[in-house]
This record gives structure tokens, C-alpha cells and sequence, in this order.
């Protein structure tokens, strides 16, 4: 089940063009990555295109020393979903390659390993998990028709704002997703979602 593998990115050149698997634009990039994707990168559970096609956009963001992030409600789906049907050890093989991997992890925004034995957890910056659903709540009733998942609203929330915090000109922030309504989300907030099209992912019924 680890994502110990042969990666052989160039194999995703048979069902993508280039185009659809890098950013549009050159310089810095963040890339999001939704449940789907992480747990093609880390496990071998997802089919030899699917590997392909992440281990393409993973060889692109290495080449641009990219900044690549999910969040800690993601990161929960894939154990849960490796967890089922399986034993402890295999979570724990899967917890050690996420902890290997150079994939962040975040909460609200900020990394999950942040030290929080300060002085001052309550300190300016840090809100409690209920700001966070209650983020997500109100994201549900923005976007009503759109079947997404609590944690696809959570990387959505995370991506944007770290989308505000940059000059738009300096990076470019992309969403990784082989989730159709994930994909629906990201393109209704502006943000680039790779691949762009890829027969890997059921997006018809959201153009």
C-alpha cells in the first residue's frame, strides 16, 4: 500500500497534453492537494494513470521548487480511507510517508506542527476549529447546488487565503483534484485546478 513505486511520469504524456498538467503561467507556484490526489501520491490504491498524471505535475512543481500543501481534514479522509479494511501498520506506513514526503500540512491556514505550547495560544492569528466550520457552513450556503465534501471545503478556504495573502503577480495557486465538485469549487473561486481536463476525473455534470 505505501507509495514506495515506480513512478514513471512521462506515461501521463498518453492520455494528457503538457498543457493540462502544469500551470499556465511560469514562476512560483503553491499546489493544493485534494483527498483523491494524496492518496495517489502516497499509496498505491489509485489506478497507473492516476500515478502518472500526479507524479507529471509532482516532477513540475519539483522542477519550480513549489510549495505543496494540503490540510489536516484531508490528511484525515485519506487515513480514514486507508484505515478501512486494513491494519494499524498500514496507517502507520502511510503516516510515515507523509512524513517523509515535502507535502505540508495546514490548519486555518497555518502549518499543523506549529508549536502551540506558547505563552499565548489565544495570541493574535490563531482561531479555534469552530471558526473554521463555521467557515465552512457558511461556504455550503454560498454554494448550495455543489455536492462537495466538508474536507474539500476546507482546502478551498486554506487555498484562497493563502491566495489573498500573495501578490497575485508573484505565484501562481493551484488546486490538485480528481474530484469533480472539488474541481466545480475551485474554478466558481478563480483558482487554477490541475490537471485542466483528464478523463480521470467525472467534471462533466459541473461545466
Amino acid at each position: 500500500m505505501s507509495g514506495v513505486r515506480e513512478r514513471i511520469p512521462k506515461q501521463a504524456l498518453e492520455r494528457h497534453d503538457r498543457g493540462e498538467l502544469k500551470p499556465s503561467r511560469g514562476g512560483p507556484v503553491l499546489l493544493g492537494l485534494g483527498k483523491e490526489v494524496l492518496l495517489t501520491r502516497l499509496t498505491t490504491l489509485r489506478s497507473r494513470d492516476h500515478h502518472a498524471a500526479i507524479d507529471y505535475i509532482f516532477e513540475e512543481a519539483k522542477r519550480r521548487n513549489a510549495f505543496v500543501f494540503t490540510t489536516t481534514h484531508v490528511v484525515a479522509e485519506v487515513l480514514g480511507t486507508v484505515r478501512s479494511g486494513k491494519d494499524s501498520n498500514t496507517v502507520e506506513s502511510l503516516w510515515d510517508d507523509l512524513s517523509e514526503s515535502h507535502i505540508s500540512v495546514l490548519y486555518d491556514g497555518e502549518p499543523w506542527d506549529e508549536d502551540s505550547s506558547s505563552e499565548q495560544p489565544t495570541s493574535a492569528g490563531f482561531r479555534p476549529p469552530k471558526a473554521q466550520f463555521r467557515n465552512v457552513h457558511r461556504l455550503y450556503a454560498e454554494q448550495s447546488d455543489l455536492d462537495f465534501k466538508f474536507h474539500e471545503g476546507t482546502l478551498l478556504l486554506n487555498t484562497v487565503s493563502l491566495e489573498e495573502r500573495l501578490d497575485a503577480e508573484s505565484a501562481t495557486v493551484c488546486l490538485v483534484t480528481f474530484d469533480g465538485a472539488l474541481w466545480a469549487l475551485g474554478s466558481r473561486y478563480g483558482l487554477e485546478v490541475l490537471p485542466y481536463n483528464t478523463p480521470l476525473r467525472a467534471d462533466e455534470k459541473y461545466r
